[in-house]
């Protein structure tokens, strides 16, 4: 699988590639934002969170555990 967003980089095996994607829930007063981290060459969703409000604290603390998760599913 090419991906011409990376300029042509070749993803050839899982965790070579990961992509985020942040949306919002509409609520009854307001709104909630969830954010989820995907493998490019699985599709599969590594990790996910809910918040209600976007603070890069809440989607770091998402991308350090996706990465903690990771390396001990590579070293049990």
């Amino acid at each position: 699988m090419t991906h011409t967003c990376l300029g042509n980089l070749k993803v050839t095996w899982p965790n070579q590639v990961w992509q985020t994607d942040i949306t919002y829930i509409p609520m009854a007063h307001g709104f909630m934002y969830m954010a989820a981290i995907i493998d490019v060459y699985s599709r599969k969703v590594l990790n996910w969170s809910i918040s209600n409000s976007m603070d890069t604290s809440w989607v770091l603390e998402l991308l350090e555990d996706t990465i903690a998760r990771s390396l001990k599913a590579r070293n049990p």
